[in-house]
């Protein structure tokens, strides 16, 4: 059976939801960690992405450190901001600016101070052929599957590629180039 039979024209499964007013919720986000088995002289970044259940996307994380601990909070959505419900893709990556001891890490991601988005475990690994590391100057974002492309001169400890201005849609190919000067380790 098909469900356009059992629903009148014109009426959509959004509609039933609101109707009915079942709401959209928030997936949860996932972490990935760049690169997958970093080392202690090793710059890591965090690509945090979810789909949100409201055009209202998490943005701007804030990193903080307590112990083996890291936190990356996304500021809560103001009230009586205009969000409405749509199922709406999100990402964005989080530039950790020093690098890390060897040793296990757990990353915690909310928005506001009780929702959590994601948790997540990873190891640093002891590697002492290395003494240099990275200081981040830009970004490029380019959307592969359009051409188009924005650079992000001197990015914060994260950044956002469409937040930056780059259009994307599901489905569309990104690739970010980071350039940056290596710097003696301290």
């Amino acid at each position: 059976m098909n469900i356009k039979n059992i629903l009148p024209r014109g009426f959509s499964i959004m509609g039933m939801m609101l109707v009915y007013g079942i709401s959209i919720s928030a997936q949860a986000a996932s972490v990935a960690i760049i690169p997958p088995n970093p080392t202690d002289h090793e710059a890591v970044i965090m690509g945090i992405y979810g789909v949100e259940g409201t055009s209202c996307v998490p943005a701007n994380a804030q990193v903080s450190f307590s112990e083996n601990v890291i936190h990356v909070d996304f500021p809560p959505i103001p009230d009586g901001t205009g969000c409405f419900e749509a199922f709406t893709p999100w990402g964005e990556m989080v530039w950790l600016d020093h690098e890390l001891p060897e040793g296990a890490y757990d990353v915690i991601v909310t928005r506001g101070e009780v929702e959590q988005l994601a948790r997540h475990s990873f190891r640093v690994q002891n590697s002492p052929s290395t003494s240099t590391s990275i200081k981040l100057q830009q970004v490029e974002c380019k959307n592969l599957t359009t051409g188009k492309k924005k650079v992000i001169n001197n990015p914060s400890s994260s950044w956002n590629c469409e937040a930056a201005g780059l259009k994307m849609h599901p489905g569309d190919k990104i690739e970010q180039i980071l350039q940056g000067t290596a710097k003696k380790k301290r």
